[in-house]
């Protein structure tokens, strides 16, 4: 079996929180994930060294959570 990739990476990253969702070419949801910045462990947050940086991670676990939720191994 052929297992075919995602088409679309959707990603809200506003103020108050990051909504990232995964989708195939027909509009099918693979995966979903919501993170608000408040709900970061503070240590995770201040373990960027850079503070330009800091602002995507958020981001980056929303990806992330939403990859691992449609199967897919977010390392690769």
């Amino acid at each position: 079996m052929t297992r075919r990739r995602a088409a679309i990476l959707a990603v809200d990253g506003g103020g108050s929180k990051v909504d990232v969702a995964l989708l195939r070419r027909d509009g099918t949801v693979l995966g979903a994930a919501r993170v608000r910045p408040g709900d970061l462990d503070g240590r995770t947050l201040f373990a960027q060294p850079h503070l330009e940086e800091r602002h995507l991670m958020p981001i980056g676990i929303a990806v992330e959570a939403c990859a691992q939720q449609a199967g897919i191994d977010p390392e690769r």
